[in-house]
């Protein structure tokens, strides 16, 4: 069975070029705590993606990029366990900074 971190990260990079998902997520599923985490302590992440998975369509622009952030860090806060403690790790700035430096460095690849 597919895992809720994986199901997160297939709906993001199935999003088209230059959106939110593509351009400012999937490429921080790579990240060290990410790659850590695999798909333990990740709740129902995937569920998430896939009820937002409208704005995951939207351009990576600054304001969805926050939008996103506000949104994923609030899911995290709303969940127990294990889940809330890696969750929570990250605060919506850790989260903008996080996407913002993805969708920069998307061209100097």
């Amino acid at each position: 069975m597919e895992g809720q971190r994986s199901k997160a990260r297939d709906i993001a990079c199935a999003t088209p070029t230059g959106s939110l998902g593509l351009a400012a997520i999937c490429p921080n599923f790579d990240n060290m705590l990410a790659r850590m985490s695999m798909n333990l302590c990740a709740g129902e992440v995937g569920d998430f993606y896939q009820r937002n998975r409208d704005l995951l369509h939207r351009p990576a622009s600054d304001d969805n990029i926050r939008d996103w952030a506000e949104k994923e860090t609030i899911y995290f806060k709303r969940q127990g366990g294990c889940t809330a403690f890696v969750g929570r790790r990250l605060t919506v700035e850790d989260r903008i900074r996080l996407m913002t430096n993805a969708r920069d460095s998307a061209g100097r690849r």
